[in-house]
């Protein structure tokens, strides 16, 4: 037979916390004339589908499911702002999203906070104008979520993050000045740690002088605890913080800690391992 719905005790659904559904058995069916208890035991995750083959098997009555792998509701939440840098100001930042059913049909969907004129019963987007943060962070940060008739729950949240600036350069002075600092290489990260930890190369340029090498983030962030270079402790020098104003937004001036090198490098390829 097939397409036999079965009457389990966890509504056709492997979610009841018991893991098994039990099936009323016919009468007489199992050498007795009484009625029986068929017991279905399945995976915690999975659904209990519909009976597609039923036969006999050495007197024991065997069903043959079509169960399914539980599904939650497919969320999909994105926009297209790149990490930005604290103090820019982005003109349009588009969102897109949708949600679509699994295993069970969308009881439930939200979108906060509610932008307004947005249908989320299908694929949708909208924008957002004039985007900007003057300190580390999220800004317009929305959540977007889906509830099956199960009660499963699927939640997606996009924003726009912004970053501080850090630095990593080379320079033959001891001592460095704001413009040094904006003339070095610029990634936008959350500390130096996270940009240059563990071991990375280093180029320091030629053919000419020596260099020190130089790092700098703003004071408050994670630092340099220490550096080897070939196995031995590379030996650095903390320098007098510099105010650097942000390049997007005058009004924002952010100091920032100078670390470099004790010794100058010859122009030339070195691994140094950050910690």
């Amino acid at each position: 037979m097939s397409n036999k719905t079965l009457p389990t005790t966890s509504r056709g659904c492997s979610c009841c916390d018991a893991g098994a559904g039990n099936i009323a058995g016919q009468g007489g069916g199992f050498g007795g004339g009484g009625s029986a208890n068929i017991i279905v035991r399945h995976k915690q995750g999975t659904v209990i589908g519909n009976v597609i083959k039923e036969y006999n098997e050495q007197g024991v009555t065997v069903y043959e499911l079509d169960d399914q792998i539980l599904a939650f509701p497919v969320v999909v939440f994105t926009n297209n702002a790149p990490i930005t840098e604290i103090g820019q100001t982005i003109d349009i930042v588009t969102f897109s999203g949708s949600i679509t059913a699994a295993t069970f049909p969308i009881a439930i969907r939200s979108l906060t906070p509610d932008p307004g004129g947005v249908d989320i019963t299908a694929p949708f987007t909208f924008q957002k104008l004039d985007v900007k943060r003057t300190t580390p962070g999220v800004a317009e940060l929305h959540t977007l979520s889906a509830t099956d008739t199960e009660g499963n729950t699927t939640t997606k949240q996009s924003g726009v993050t912004f970053k501080h600036a850090v630095y990593r350069g080379y320079n033959t002075a001891s001592s460095v000045s704001e413009l040094d600092i904006k003339a070095m290489t610029k990634t936008l990260n959350d500390s130096i740690a996270q940009q240059y930890g563990g071991e990375k190369t280093y180029v320091v340029p030629g053919p000419g002088a020596s260099n020190y090498i130089y790092w700098t983030a703003p004071i408050g962030t994670p630092g340099i605890a220490g550096a080897t270079l070939s196995g031995f402790a590379l030996p650095l020098v903390d320098l007098t913080p510099v105010d650097v104003t942000n390049i997007h937004d005058g009004s924002i001036i952010t100091p920032y800690w100078v670390k470099r090198t004790a010794n100058k490098f010859d122009p030339g390829t070195y691994k140094i391992i950050l910690s």
